[in-house]
């Protein structure tokens, strides 16, 4: 079973003018899955009431200077949209990617948080229960528009989006596939912002892993 492929990308910022809506554009393109890393300044929850997104988790910085929160839809009809509602008005930034599944298999998604300030942004170790063939995905949300002058070793197709302005933030990735059971990527070069980071898995499950899983209360 071959591990997820990107098909497509995009990457977006909202206006300068605060909001507590934020409606990133879509990559091109029909069919598989829809991987969203959402950036904002500050500190709010991030929420989507759109149609078969789920969330799979958030982080804000300590200092409460830049969140990140990661959404999926698994199956995508071509007409998607993903609006992100916010308990506050601030600025935004996304990267979306089209991913590509095996066919008969489950797409799944797992996901681990850090976050600091004045060093550089390193995304945590991430652990599955057995070895997969999975896509990786490393993340950086930093405050303002401040850029990384590096990104972790082995990783390519670098998407950068600036923030607005500065109170806005800024979102960048990376990915790769690997057949592993974990991942601690390295770190984005940057020792001057405050940051979120993470290490995103992205594997499929064969129906019958996945019903094995199910019975092991795994997943």
């Amino acid at each position: 079973m071959a591990a997820p492929s990107v098909q497509a990308r995009s990457a977006v910022a909202s206006a300068t003018s605060n909001a507590t809506t934020f409606t990133p554009t879509l990559p091109t393109g029909s069919g598989g899955g829809l991987l969203a890393v959402v950036s904002s300044d500050e500190n709010p929850t991030l929420t989507t009431a759109s149609t078969d997104w789920v969330k799979i988790g958030q982080d804000t910085v300590f200092n409460s200077a830049a969140t990140q929160a990661i959404f999926f839809k698994a199956v995508s009809t071509g007409s998607d949209t993903l609006q992100v509602d916010s308990t506050s008005s601030q600025q935004y930034s996304a990267v979306i990617l089209r991913i590509d599944f095996a066919a008969g298999t489950t797409p799944t998604v797992g996901a681990t948080f850090s976050n600091n300030n004045n060093t550089n942004g390193n995304p945590p170790l991430h652990s599955l229960s057995e070895a997969r063939e999975t896509l990786w995905v490393a993340t950086w949300s930093c405050d303002g528009q401040n850029l990384s002058s590096g990104q972790p070793s082995g990783y390519a197709d670098h998407q950068v989006i600036q923030g607005a302005s500065a109170a806005g933030v800024t979102t960048e990735t990376v990915e790769k596939t690997a057949t592993a059971s974990s991942e601690d990527p390295g770190a984005f070069t940057n020792t001057f912002s405050a940051w979120v980071v993470s290490t995103i898995a992205v594997y499929g499950i064969s129906a019958g892993g996945a019903a094995d899983m199910a019975l092991l209360g795994i997943g």
